[in-house]
C-alpha cells in the first residue's frame, strides 16, 4: 500500500477513531488482512475486523460511527457493522482492484472507485448494484460525496471530475 493511501484512510476517520492497515499479507485468505480499531489515545484495542482476501485500499465511516466500508484490492466492498465487527453486506462488481470508497451522508449509498475504470453507486439497504459510470479513461483513484449527497467528485490521474 502506498504511504498516501494509508494516510488518506486515516484522515478519512481521524475524528472517531483510527483504522491501521497492516503491510501486504503473504496468504490470501480472508483473516489474513485485517483492519483495527482501536480509539483516539490513550488508545485501547476495539476491534479487528477480517474479511478480505487482499490488502484494503481505502476505508470510510458513516456519519453515524456504526458503519465502516473497506475497499480492496480483491475487487470487493465490506460493509462492516462496527458494534458487532461482522460483514453487513459484501459488494462484488469490479474487475479491478477497488481503490476509493465513500458512503452518503444518509448512509443509504456506498460509491466506490476502482482501476476498472468504474464508479459503482451500490444500495446499501437492497445491497445490490444501483448503477455504474463508465468512461472514465484511467483508473479511478479517489470518489467523494459531497455533504449533501448530491455530488458526486472522483479523480485520476491529474483530472478531477464532478457528477451529480
Amino acid at each position: 500500500m502506498t504511504a498516501w493511501k494509508a494516510l488518506i484512510a486515516l484522515l478519512t476517520i481521524a475524528a472517531i477513531a483510527t483504522i491501521y492497515l497492516p503491510a501486504f499479507p503473504a496468504a490470501k485468505t480472508p483473516s489474513t488482512t485485517p483492519l483495527i480499531v482501536q480509539a483516539k489515545p490513550p488508545s485501547q484495542l476495539l476491534r479487528t475486523l477480517s474479511g478480505h482476501a487482499g490488502p484494503v485500499w481505502a476505508i470510510a465511516l458513516s456519519r453515524n460511527g456504526e458503519t465502516l466500508v473497506s475497499a480492496s484490492l480483491d475487487q470487493t466492498i465490506n460493509l462492516w457493522n462496527l458494534k458487532t465487527g461482522y460483514i453487513a453486506a459484501s459488494f462484488n462488481g469490479h474487475t479491478g482492484s477497488v481503490s476509493s470508497v465513500a458512503i452518503s451522508p444518509d448512509g443509504q449509498t456506498v460509491v466506490s472507485g476502482s482501476e476498472d475504470k468504474t464508479i459503482k453507486l451500490w444500495d446499501v439497504k437492497t445491497k445490490e448494484l444501483r448503477r455504474t459510470l463508465t468512461g472514465h479513461t484511467y483508473p479511478v483513484s479517489a470518489v467523494v460525496i459531497s455533504p449533501d449527497g448530491q455530488i458526486i467528485a472522483r479523480a485520476y490521474l491529474q483530472s478531477l471530475d464532478i457528477a451529480e
